[in-house]
């Protein structure tokens, strides 16, 4: 009867191994064949970014504002042309990965350029999200039943340019496990801005993070950011805030006329041991008024 019992105990734990290693399976078949999908789409979007007129939003389509207050799209847009980055409160977390990417790009286009639009059952709540990761894009809430139905269904952050004449350009529909197709992407975007002029009137930084690697507690360390005028104007810097007092920035006064080069020297003093990670915030009267560089690097 005990070898009954423990034959049947054994089958039943081979069928259910069976069951689970069949399900395990169909999940990994599933999720290849969703990736797939999904990358085609992305492709297929890539393909098609040179295709302008998409769809057009209507002179009315209706923002709110950080401040809960309405405003109009041609307010917005200024008679320029802006990259916007749609998700909703239900895909907040997805976005994260994505909005290291943006910020990458927000350095060669300007932060004024890009906007952030968002639908959520708590507004504040998802303008609270984006201030948390120290966003510095302008923020809006919109309805959604003038944006492409077909990629609102499916519930993910994608990416668009709305141009001057209200039409919707360059749409792309991003996927984390693709970051090389978003690269692309967001590679032809500048190559967009670059035809449009708006990039001559930025502040324009050679590198915006150096790894020092491993440095020597007790001894400082000075890096050079490299920066060139790419404004029809004089630029001039207003301020260099570093995130602590062992990080210290100085730069050059004077206004920095058209094209012309200059650098910000940071001296980092390295005192406490272990890895570490410093911001130094660039405001000036640029487009892209702020602009975050960082040094990071491990003290031994």
């Amino acid at each position: 009867m005990k070898k009954i019992i423990n034959l049947t105990i054994a089958v039943f734990f081979v069928l259910l191994s069976c069951i689970l290693g069949y399900l395990l399976y169909l999940n990994k078949s599933n999720l290849k064949v969703e990736r797939k999908r999904n990358k085609a789409l992305s492709e297929k979007m890539i393909a098609q970014t040179k295709t302008l007129g998409e769809s057009e939003l209507t002179p009315d389509f209706e923002l709110i504002d950080g401040n809960g207050q309405k405003t109009s799209l041609e307010t917005v847009l200024h008679g320029k042309s802006k990259l916007v980055f749609r998700f909703k409160d239900s895909n907040t977390q997805t976005c994260i990965p994505l909005f290291k990417l943006l910020k990458d790009l927000s350095q060669q286009i300007g932060t004024n350029n890009i906007l952030l639009w968002t639908t959520s059952a708590k507004p504040f709540e998802a303008q609270k999200f984006s201030l948390s990761l120290n966003l510095e894009y302008p923020y809006f809430e919109v309805k959604g039943n003038q944006l492409n139905k077909k990629i609102e269904n499916l519930n993910a952050p994608y990416f668009f340019i709305v141009n001057p004449q209200n039409e919707i350009l360059y749409t792309f529909l991003p996927d984390d496990q693709m970051e090389d197709l978003t690269l692309q992407y967001l590679s032809q975007v500048l190559d967009y801005f670059k035809t449009t002029g708006q990039l001559n009137s930025i502040i324009q930084f050679t590198k915006t993070e150096i790894d020092l690697g491993k440095v020597k507690s007790g001894k400082k360390y000075a890096v050079d950011f490299h920066f060139v005028n790419k404004m029809n104007k004089s630029l001039v810097i207003f301020n260099v805030k570093t995130s602590c007092g062992c990080t210290v920035a100085d730069w050059e006064k004077n206004p920095l006329k058209p094209n012309e080069s200059s650098k910000i020297r940071v001296v980092y003093d390295a005192e406490n041991r272990g890895g570490f990670t410093k911001s130094i915030r660039v405001s000036s009267n640029a487009e892209n008024g702020i602009v975050e560089l960082g040094i990071k690097g491990r003290v031994i």
